[in-house]
């Protein structure tokens, strides 16, 4: 009765910490986790109670937020600001009774490039469909969701770079260059890779087929361009590439510049939501929507304090 179309299965999760890893962990193939929540409704098509992007286990964004979080903890439970120095664990967890903030954002430190990074000669699953990137999930039910390439690893890259190899992730934004903004007239990111079975780049939400993957929208994160997650790539372009010569900050420009055309194109003076594949407007897209803008204002404000410090 909570949901529409979600099956019971999907209200039936675990969620937690893994104590090994430290990575915060949840969800289930039946439910839609995190942002890319479009759950299937097509009875007609036979994707009704499916989630097109389950996202179940660890999602990678969800890892940076958890380690940006954690280094707010540590320097205000130092300061006194916060009361707690950590975690109480279960009597049955282990012997140690509190996991200080610090020692859990070491653990995510210490197991994020291991457990996350697919490097060029990895042959641990044959799920790999991309190289040099890093996974989406971890542990997912439907295992091969792990390897799909997506845009969500570029928010941990930038909220929390301290858990991050800086040569890795400059291979993973060159990857994101080529696959996932890799066409002339692109002004959001490709939110899967073109190369993956289940990329379409045309959201239609008015779709009546019985094809399951677009049926009722439900390539909604499989493909169309949205355009929040692009001030995370172009953080991280700065973030990651400080010294090479200014190519980095051309490129930030260059496409700051294409939002700007965008934005004085429309009745909105706005940025919307998501495009279609290459930048096509979508009928079904909001024109002007928040999170859009605020990321791309966050990219100004990261230029104008590495102006002012330079």
């Amino acid at each position: 009765a909570i949901d529409e179309h979600m099956r019971d299965e999907g209200f039936n999760m675990h969620v937690g910490v893994n104590m090994e890893t430290g990575f915060v962990y949840g969800g289930n193939q039946f439910n839609c986790g995190t942002w890319m929540d479009k759950m299937g409704s097509s009875s007609r098509a036979g994707n009704k109670g499916l989630p097109s992007t389950s996202r179940d286990g660890s999602a990678v964004e969800l890892i940076g937020l958890c380690r940006f979080v954690l280094d707010w903890l540590c320097v205000s439970s130092s300061n006194s600001q916060y009361p707690y120095k950590g975690v109480e664990l279960a009597a049955n967890t282990a012997a140690q009774q509190l996991l200080t903030w610090s020692e859990w954002a070491a653990k995510i430190d210490a197991n994020f490039e291991k457990h996350y990074w697919i490097d060029e000669s990895s042959n641990e699953s044959h799920h790999i469909n991309k190289r040099n990137i890093y996974k989406d999930t971890l542990g997912s039910q439907v295992p091969w969701t792990d390897y799909q390439m997506r845009p969500n690893f570029l928010i941990a890259l930038c909220l929390a770079p301290q858990m991050v190899r800086a040569e890795n992730a400059r291979k993973a934004l060159d990857q994101v260059k080529r696959h996932l903004m890799n066409e002339p007239n692109t002004i959001g990111i490709k939110t899967l890779d073109a190369s993956d079975f289940n990329y379409c780049g045309t959201y239609d939400n008015a779709n009546d087929s019985t094809d399951k993957r677009v049926a009722n929208g439900a390539n909604y994160h499989q493909g169309p361009e949205w355009l929040w997650p692009v001030g995370y790539y172009l953080q991280a372009c700065l973030i990651y590439n400080k010294d090479d010569g200014g190519d980095a900050r051309q490129l930030v420009q260059q496409h700051l510049g294409k939002l700007y055309d965008r934005m004085l194109s429309t009745d909105w003076k706005s940025l919307p939501e998501l495009t279609n594949r290459n930048g096509e407007i979508c009928s079904f897209s909001c024109d002007a929507q928040a999170w859009s803008l605020a990321t791309i204002l966050e990219v100004f404000h990261q230029l104008s304090t590495s102006s002012s410090s330079s």
